[in-house]
């Protein structure tokens, strides 16, 4: 879950980082009371100590956010590159077990690597460097001439995704642990205890017991899932996508949850999605992945939960409150199918 929607958001668009996501665990953590000054990570210090170890120079402010600072740096044997810092060692986020900065790192260089070796458009992880105010990951620099991409290629890139092997060893951070059936479920009910706050009217969340039956179908067919597909996490140069960034909200499971998702990010024109067009994209390459009508929506009804909790309690947004209430109506009613009553 983020706090801030891309068109008013600080971006670090050219250094491979897209600074804060929509989904992610720790959006939201420098409200949290139970940070205190001993998480928090000393950015100059941090940044200081890798040029000094890697011999970058000419480091210049590229992007800042709640989670990370960016700068841009020129090493000698790769040119621009991107120091990417946390602002906090450890993240606690109510409801989530609490991980470590280093971890989310982690994270981003095991994908972007394995990713990039197979010719994704991902930044190029360059050195993981520990130092004593905290971990500081470089990566290579995407060059871009705009954000966002055209629609049918990023069909294609979503394919290309899904068709790829899994990174070996990769534990996401999103699934907290769980098989991804049991990390939506549980993710789903805390949102909609969250809504009914501003939503008074919604009926009770499902059991998670219930939640999880529902939901088990989204373990088959498991695909590398990035699960924040907008154009602000999308790089172009010369029309062709040159970049695809933020990768915290991925996923294992199938691929009809990204497709189910994207669904409703293509409602909201700042995503700058054509649903019709990406669909279009993904059948060139793989066939379209399916889910049952009722589980799809209850999929769409997470995504719809967590675009509320933003813009009921992060990014207050009249119109889209009442777009989200509409949507949660629908979607509650079109889900019950998956859910069997079981309430």
């Amino acid at each position: 879950m983020c706090v801030e929607w891309c068109p008013d958001r600080p971006r670090s668009s050219r250094t491979g980082d897209s600074v804060t996501d929509l989904d992610s665990p720790t959006a939201g953590a420098n409200a949290d009371s139970s940070y205190d000054s001993n998480d928090l990570v000393n950015i100059e210090a941090a940044v200081a100590e890798a040029v000094e170890k890697l011999q970058l120079t000419d480091l210049a402010p590229a992007g800042s956010g709640l989670e990370f600072v960016v700068h841009r740096a020129v090493s000698s044997e790769h040119g621009l590159v991107a120091v990417r810092v946390p602002r906090y060692r450890a993240y606690r986020f109510p409801g989530r077990k609490p991980f470590t900065a280093e971890r989310s790192l982690g994270q981003e260089q095991l994908i972007c690597g394995h990713l990039y070796a197979m010719g994704f458009p991902v930044a190029e992880p360059l050195a993981m460097v520990q130092t004593a105010a905290g971990p500081v990951l470089v990566s290579g620099f995407l060059p871009s001439d705009r954000d966002g991409a055209e629609s049918v290629q990023i069909g294609e890139l979503l394919a290309r995704l899904h068709e790829a092997p899994l990174p070996p060893g990769l534990d996401p951070l999103d699934h907290d642990g769980y098989p991804v059936a049991e990390a939506v479920a549980r993710r789903l009910r805390r949102r909609w205890s969250q809504m009914i706050e501003h939503l008074p009217a919604l009926p009770p969340a499902p059991t998670l017991d219930a939640a999880i039956a529902a939901l088990e179908p989204i373990s088959g067919s498991p695909a590398l899932l990035h699960l924040d597909i907008r154009a602000c996490n999308l790089l172009s140069a010369d029309d062709r996508i040159t970049g695809w960034v933020d990768w915290t909200c991925a996923m294992v499971g199938h691929p009809g949850m990204e497709l189910a998702r994207l669904s409703e990010y293509a409602q909201l024109p700042e995503n700058g999605l054509c649903e019709v067009e990406v669909r279009d994209g993904y059948q060139r390459v793989a066939p379209l992945p399916e889910l049952d009508p009722a589980l799809e929506a209850l999929v769409r009804l997470d995504t719809v939960l967590m675009l509320g909790v933003i813009f009921f309690a992060y990014a207050p947004d009249a119109t889209r409150q009442t777009w989200v209430g509409d949507r949660l109506g629908v979607l509650i009613e079109q889900c019950e199918g998956a859910l069997g009553g079981r309430t």
